[in-house]
């Protein structure tokens, strides 16, 4: 079997042993459906390469246009072109993608699911009518960006700033780990306004003034491309301002959304890392027997297993109350947390279980056992869902006095 390819098979072989709690009976017809088509190109198209991919930091520009063909834009969103399938839907497509090219995943992420569902959300029918068709059809590709260089989790403190000027406003600015920004067509920019207000813009990302340059140097994420935004005075047209809301909420909304798919992505490369080690520890030859055949290995894959399977509840049900309109920040906090905490168990396990192979990059799990790492600090780190959930239980904020 080629290096890279381990984890692609069809989606079913292996679903059985990782869904202990049979969370797949709970999909539907269609979310089933879709995630098996995403499956298909994942073993015909993403999986060749993979590996070349993350270890060259390059993405997979050459098959967002497969990707684009299956219509699967915007399952959380209703109308103007988008796929509607539904929020479920959209983490499954983002967990299966991460299983072989986790790059794939966060492109699908950023503008399949986020940009898509700011501009939803918080636009008027005049600015979704005007973006909404284009992304979905793939002809327009969205950014979103919140965080800055000196402005991580505290995003009261944003620093970049919209100046009004006549027909609009003026942005100046820095944004940092900003996903797609370097091939995006619009970027939803939050920024203050002269009262202070937080608002949320959308930038052409040709605009002039406007650069976005590719992180160099990651030791995870390396087949996606977030970026450094500078912005100076970059011209915004009052009619690019979305509206919905205030700055706060919009913020919280977008998270609300953004931290269910970030537990989807933790889902994907677990199983990713799991299937890819099953197959491994059951031909791999130590003391004249297969390694599967030793207690510890059997431990460690039936940790393994119960993890995920309780990741795929926790990510199913956490979805699907975004898609009834009951998902609390709280409940999609909880579940970002949980996710990337059981993750990083998962490929540690499956990496350590492949010895010194489980720290090649020719491997699924290599690539995965480094990538889970961006998972669990961006999208709210650790400590601050613990600290959102923490002020839940207690009703106590830690973070100010």
């Amino acid at each position: 079997m080629a290096a890279g390819v381990e984890a692609a098979d069809d989606g079913t072989a292996l679903t059985a042993k990782s869904d202990l709690f049979q969370t797949e009976s709970l999909l539907t017809d269609v979310e089933r459906a879709t995630r098996k088509r995403i499956a298909r190109f994942n073993r015909e198209h993403a999986a060749e390469g993979a590996a070349a991919r993350w270890t060259e930091g390059r993405m997979a520009l050459e098959l967002v246009p497969e990707l684009t063909s299956l219509e699967v834009y915007g399952g959380g969103v209703d109308g103007y072109g988008c796929s509607g399938l539904g929020d479920v839907t959209d983490g499954l497509i983002a967990a299966e993608l991460a299983k072989v090219d986790f790059g794939l995943s966060a492109f699908f992420g950023i503008h399949g699911v986020l940009s898509l569902r700011a501009i939803s959300s918080l636009g008027t029918d005049e600015q979704k009518e005007r973006w909404l068709p284009g992304m979905a059809r793939g002809e327009l590709v969205g950014a979103l960006g919140i965080t800055e260089p000196d402005h991580g989790s505290d995003t009261s403190g944003i620093e970049t700033t919209a100046r009004v000027v006549d027909g609009g406003y003026r942005l100046t600015g820095r944004k940092r780990w900003v996903g797609n920004a370097s091939i995006a067509d619009i970027v939803v920019v939050f920024a203050k306004d002269e009262t202070g207000a937080l608002g949320a813009f959308v930038v052409d990302g040709k605009a002039e003034d406007f650069s976005a340059v590719p992180i160099e140097g990651k030791i995870g994420m390396r087949s996606s491309w977030p970026t450094d935004i500078v912005m100076t005075d970059v011209f915004v047209p009052a009619s690019d301002r979305l509206t919905g809301g205030d700055g706060g909420h919009q913020i919280a909304g977008t998270f609300n959304a953004v931290r269910p798919i970030a537990a989807w992505q933790a889902l994907g490369l677990s199983i990713g890392a799991f299937e890819t080690v099953v197959e491994y520890v059951g031909r791999r030859m130590q003391f004249g027997r297969p390694l599967a055949g030793f207690q510890l290995v059997q431990e460690g894959l039936a940790e393994m297993a119960v993890l995920i399977s309780s990741m795929r509840l926790t990510c199913l049900q956490t979805s699907r109350a975004l898609e009834n309109g009951t998902l609390t920040h709280v409940t999609a906090s909880a579940a970002k947390m949980l996710c990337a905490r059981m993750g990083r168990q998962v490929v540690a396990r499956a990496r350590d279980l492949m010895g010194g192979n489980g720290m090649l990059a020719q491997h699924v799990v290599g690539r995965h056992f480094a990538d889970m790492e961006a998972v669990f600090t961006y999208d709210g780190t650790d400590h601050i869902q613990s600290l959102i959930v923490g002020k839940y239980i207690t009703g106590l904020s830690a973070l100010r006095g």
